[in-house]
């Protein structure tokens, strides 16, 4: 009976102990590649960057006037409403926002607008970035870049 309960004692003091020494430094996760994450609940309030390359209008060769425009549709197939938060606008662009909060399983428009007299070259190509947040049902934020192009010949 004393042999079992000194064995018992034994295997939980090397169970307690391998636990403990089982944990990944910093340092050690560094050296053998590991990722340790200290605190989940920040990275939860952080904001997730996704980036994507959307949508693309060709405006081919422009033989009459100086200003061309195009309406681009942002779909929210998304359970939650989507917020247009900034657009990152190239030169010669303008850009007129009809729909900033995008209901959820709605769309959204804003019309692109390229005035000849503020582009160096004939042939144009420009990125708009346009920067969504949308709020997950879980509580996770996240922000998404997306792409619009246009391009042609004045």
């Amino acid at each position: 009976m004393k042999f079992k309960k000194t064995s018992l004692l034994f295997v939980l003091f090397f169970v307690i102990s391998f636990a403990g020494f089982s944990q990944i430094d910093d340092e050690e996760g560094q050296m053998f590649g590991v990722e340790v994450e200290e605190d989940v609940e920040i990275l939860l309030e952080e904001p997730i960057f996704e980036k994507i390359i959307f949508s693309r209008h060709n405006f081919g060769e422009i033989s009459e006037g100086n200003i061309v425009e195009h309406i681009f549709v942002i779909k929210n197939n998304s359970l939650t409403e989507l917020i247009i938060n900034e657009f990152i606008i190239p030169d010669g662009v303008g850009i007129m926002l009809v729909d900033k909060v995008i209901e959820a399983k709605s769309e959204g428009v804003f019309i692109v607008t390229v005035n000849k007299n503020y582009i160096d070259d004939d042939f144009f190509y420009k990125e708009i970035v346009v920067k969504t947040i949308r709020k997950k049902p879980m509580g996770v934020i996240v922000t998404e870049e997306s792409i619009y192009v246009v391009e042609g010949k004045f």
